[in-house]
């Protein structure tokens, strides 16, 4: 008999399992330990990206009229997509998806979330747009990185004269909200 493989159903794909994603994507994104061709099942196009220590991740059951499913945690989700900017549809879009699910996220979830994923220019990133949107969440991701050693890293892809630095998070932030609706 064959393992199951070790998978949850993330990025924008769980963003819309918390009701928080204005649009419904296209594609089903599905986290696994090992690259995966894309697959089709139905009307459903399955997408896969590559996660390390999958198992420990944080992950809850989604029931649907159809069956269930595994799917991040909120606090995984917001982490997963800072790291993945580019598949979410840029900075912008993470920004308002943070702001959406940091509702549905809770202070031990969060930790329990950054200690799995153990990443730690996410967690600087993830920090400074919490603190930007005012969330107590960003007091969480500080204490996760205190006694860690920081560099600078930039929000997303860009020149670096068009920032400035988040002192206590050391990320490089635009000038103005990164808020799609400005």
């Amino acid at each position: 008999m064959s393992r199951p493989v070790p998978y949850y159903v993330g990025l924008l794909s769980a963003a819309e399992a918390y009701g928080v994603a204005s649009y419904a994507p296209t594609v089903v994104q599905v986290m696994v330990s090992k690259q995966r061709r894309p697959i089709t099942v139905g009307r459903h196009r399955l997408i896969f990206h590559t996660r390390v220590r999958i198992t420990a991740m944080p992950t809850g059951w989604h029931e649907t009229p159809d069956g269930r499913y595994l799917v991040s945690t909120p606090e995984l989700t917001m982490l997963d997509l800072v790291r993945r900017q580019e598949i979410a549809g840029a900075a912008s879009r993470v920004f308002d998806l943070i702001e959406e699910l940091g509702a549905c996220a809770r202070p031990e979830g969060l930790t329990a979330a950054l200690i799995a994923a153990d990443e730690t220019p996410a967690a600087q990133r993830l920090g400074a747009l919490l603190s930007r949107q005012g969330s107590e969440l960003a007091e969480t991701v500080a204490t996760f990185l205190k006694g860690r050693v920081l560099r600078t890293v930039p929000l997303s892809p860009g020149r670096r004269d068009q920032f400035q630095e988040d002192g206590r998070f050391r990320v490089l932030l635009p000038e103005r909200p990164q808020n799609s609706n400005t």
